[in-house]
């Protein structure tokens, strides 16, 4: 047997999420500094934008990342993953159903119940 997904009605992280922090972190602590060595910025800016910035980019990335398309898109890339159901109870004008009865995308299909 197969192994299957199950999506539920409507209610997970991209991938390289460490190397996206990194890499942004690294890119502000750049920017912050060189516009406080042109003095463009005070002592004070730059340590709110240290502050605020771990706190911010988690929260936007989050808030990005963790729709239910970019869920069920992680899914469908899974090698081990041949079926994924769709309870026929999410609402219409949801990305999962909209993937459910596109028939480019073979392995989401409606579940009957």
């Amino acid at each position: 047997m197969s192994p299957t997904a199950v999506m539920p009605p409507e209610r997970g992280p991209l991938p390289y999420q460490d190397q996206a922090f990194s890499a942004a972190r690294t890119v502000i602590t750049a920017v912050a500094a060189y516009g406080a060595g042109r003095g463009w910025l005070g002592q004070d800016t730059v340590a709110l934008i240290g502050t605020l910035a771990p706190i911010l980019i988690p929260l936007v990335w989050g808030m990005l990342g963790h729709t239910e398309a970019a869920k069920l898109k992680a899914v469908e890339e899974l090698p081990g993953v041949t079926k994924i159901l769709v309870h026929p109870d999410v609402a219409p004008d949801t990305a999962l159903m909209a993937a459910a009865v596109d028939t480019s995308r073979p392995k989401v299909e409606l579940a009957k119940v």
